[in-house]
């Protein structure tokens, strides 16, 4: 049952790729108004996130994979290259760390 919740946000995260492509693609040619392009992507943002409430029990069950996740968003959030690469550094440490 949690595989088909995931695999419903993986779907639905892929699918955000291609369909900003294909709107981008009918607002250029002028068939669609960049009104409705935008309010067709964001609704299909916030389906992708709907479903994250409903996953919270696998994340709550796994909280330091939850704090290495969240760290490297706001690291990759600063913008600045050198905390970018140690981020890098840290992570591919984490990786290969074997208990």
């Amino acid at each position: 049952d949690d595989w088909k919740l995931l695999r419903g946000c993986l779907l639905l995260n892929i699918g955000t790729v291609s369909i900003a492509i294909f709107l981008h693609t009918l607002r250029f040619k002028k068939i669609l108004p960049p009104r409705l392009t935008f309010s067709l992507y964001l609704a299909q943002i916030y389906a992708t996130i709907a479903g994250i409430p409903y996953a919270r029990h696998l994340f709550t069950a796994h909280p330091k994979l939850c704090a290495v996740c969240f760290a490297g968003l706001l690291c990759n959030m600063t913008r600045s290259r050198k905390i970018h690469a140690a981020w890098c550094f840290v992570t591919m440490c984490l990786l290969s760390y074997k208990e």
